[in-house]
């Protein structure tokens, strides 16, 4: 796959696992609603709006976007790992 199919198809199996533990936690009881919708409205939003600008703006944006938020998020753990030694 190219980089946007691979970063779509990864949108759907973690659709499909955000799905499955989902039903797990209702089955255990664990499941707070208003927490749960306002969550939920929020990815909807984003993936509507990540997704229609991934289509006008092309796979060089995505790209551009997913290294930028990986490496964030790769600092972010480096830190949070070197703040507990």
């Amino acid at each position: 796959f190219d980089f946007l199919h691979a970063s779509a198809n990864a949108k759907i199996l973690n659709f499909t696992s955000n799905l499955a533990s989902l039903i797990v936690f209702f089955y255990l009881g664990h499941v707070n609603i208003k927490y749960g919708l306002a969550t939920g409205m929020g990815q909807i939003i984003g993936a509507y709006l990540g997704s229609h600008l991934a289509i006008a703006k092309g796979s060089s944006l995505v790209r551009v976007v997913f290294l930028s938020v990986t490496t964030v998020m790769l600092l972010k753990l480096v830190y949070d790992y070197v703040s507990t030694l």
